[in-house]
């Protein structure tokens, strides 16, 4: 709902091929490129949501040791997911040099952003 609130439908597409592989990633955002060719930005979300519920659970009990390692497990499934998605839809010079990846939930994102392993 948000790239279709910001974008004109010709700048977008939803679930898009990028590679030869069968992979599709959520959305394409095109973007004007060299010799008047489009380049995509793969954007692909995310919902680590199990692993962010074992953080917040972990605060809530006080529980220290268990806050300090759900959150390296976090830390680990975000950067897992966002190799993923390098190394699925990222074809330069048809794609951008990255992608974007989209954590739908307020308190994940607000975690990613918090957690100084998770450079953004």
């Amino acid at each position: 709902a948000l790239i279709e609130q910001m974008l004109a439908p010709n700048q977008y597409a939803e679930q898009v091929q990028i590679n030869d592989n069968l992979d599709r990633v959520d959305f394409a955002i095109f973007m004007p490129g060299k010799n008047n060719e489009n380049v995509i930005l793969p954007i692909d979300s995310k919902f680590p949501v199990e692993d962010y519920n074992r953080l917040v659970d972990a605060e809530e009990k006080g529980d220290l040791a268990l806050v300090e390692s759900s959150r390296k497990a976090l830390e680990k499934r975000v950067k897992e997911e966002a190799k993923k998605i390098h190394d699925k839809y990222i074809s330069v010079p048809k794609t951008t040099e990255f992608g974007v990846m989209y954590l739908a939930t307020e308190g994940l994102y607000s975690e990613v952003l918090k957690n100084v392993g998770l450079d953004m």
